[in-house]
């Protein structure tokens, strides 16, 4: 697997990141850490077809590709985990609305971006390792509980198949369409 991280923070977060390493290692997985700077999409998509990873985490301020659908547009992060799929952009506004051929993921993606510092807070960053490297010891429980902001035109996902990792008893929704 491939760990891509923001070069800008990378210095300040090689002790985690090489926890990390070690820690996915226990779990049967050979990690790579690597650094990107200001790629566009294209070019982190161009890396992973390259290295063809099982899955690649991407760490801090890291382009994500935009996708656009009757009106709608959304980051879309599909387009890294299928890398032999065909994504058009036909109006050239640099989103994507077109999507053919084997549409299907080859590896998995996952994003870690904070809300503060343009997506690369190196604190909270730091944190989430840590969390990450005590639960993965078993130091730290979990609740069996969750939470799901889920905006207006997904409310018909329903309970956001919680139902399969928490007892329907567990769940409580709320909902407030308008």
């Amino acid at each position: 697997m491939i760990v891509l991280v923001d070069k800008a923070i990378h210095g300040q977060l090689e002790d985690s990141l090489n926890q990390y390493v070690r820690d996915v290692a226990r779990e049967g997985y050979w990690a790579t850490v690597w650094t990107v700077s200001g790629a566009a999409p294209k070019d982190v998509r161009d890396f992973l077809q390259k290295e063809h990873p099982v899955g690649a985490l991407l760490v801090g301020a890291i382009a994500a590709p935009w996708y656009e659908i009757d009106g709608d547009q959304f980051p879309c992060d599909l387009y890294y985990m299928d890398l032999n799929g065909k994504w058009d952009d036909p109006d050239g506004n640099g989103k994507f609305s077109a999507h053919s051929g084997d549409v299907n993921p080859e590896v998995w993606i996952g994003r870690l971006y904070t809300p503060t510092a343009g997506g690369s807070d190196v604190a909270l960053l730091k944190d989430y390792f840590w969390r990450n490297h005590e639960f993965r010891l078993g130091r730290l429980g979990h609740a069996r509980s969750a939470l799901a902001y889920v905006d207006d035109d997904w409310t018909g996902f329903d309970d956001c198949a919680f139902d399969e990792m928490f007892p329907s008893t567990l769940i409580t929704k709320y909902t407030n369409p308008g």
